[in-house]
């Protein structure tokens, strides 16, 4: 946590397909999915971006392994699905993103928390669920996505579900402030 947030860390720049590294959060998390019944969609029309595939990458894994981990056991059909959101203007240099699921939901009151350390909605539920955590994960998904210039935010319904909002500059920001400029594939 303490890398992080430490200015020292830069993040690495290069060009990268979200839907990539979504896809390898997918493998890496199948066998949770599967013991939890819980399909993981990637949508093939992520964005290409220049960022930090490690960040992004530690991000997903935690918004991913968290959805797995608080998948409505009530549900038939369980899922988390990593997805382009509607309305990405190019225009604004900006891409946007949510993984997004129909687990248990996280209430109102939770809400406006959950991306700090040691904040665990669910904490209650454990036993029930058979998880457990420390609630750093949110946080360091947020640290990352923060580090690379960009947002994460939440909404959510108790029993319908999470969506979790990313937001990130389609070109990393250069050290004098500007956009790089866009690298050719």
């Amino acid at each position: 946590m303490s890398r992080l947030t430490d200015g020292d860390d830069v993040p690495s720049e290069q060009r990268m397909e979200v839907s990539t590294i979504a896809n390898e959060v997918a493998r890496q998390l199948e066998d949770m999915a599967s013991s939890r019944h819980v399909r993981v969609v990637v949508d093939p029309g992520l964005p290409e971006l220049c960022g930090d595939p490690a960040r992004l990458e530690l991000a997903l894994m935690n918004l991913v392994s968290n959805a797995i981990k608080y998948s409505d056991p009530a549900k038939a059909d369980s899922f988390v699905e990593i997805a382009p959101v509607n309305g990405d203007d190019a225009a604004d240099r900006l891409c946007v993103f949510h993984v997004r699921d129909n687990g248990l939901g996280i209430a109102e009151a939770d809400r406006s928390a959950v991306f700090e350390r040691f904040v665990r909605a669910h904490a209650h539920m454990d036993a029930a669920l058979g998880v457990s955590g420390s609630g750093l994960g949110l946080a360091i998904a947020a640290d990352c996505i923060r580090a690379m210039g960009g947002s994460i935010d939440c909404e959510s319904a108790v029993g319908e579900g999470s969506s979790f909002y990313i937001t990130l500059p389609l070109n990393a920001p250069r050290r004098d402030g500007t956009d790089s400029p866009q690298a050719s594939s």
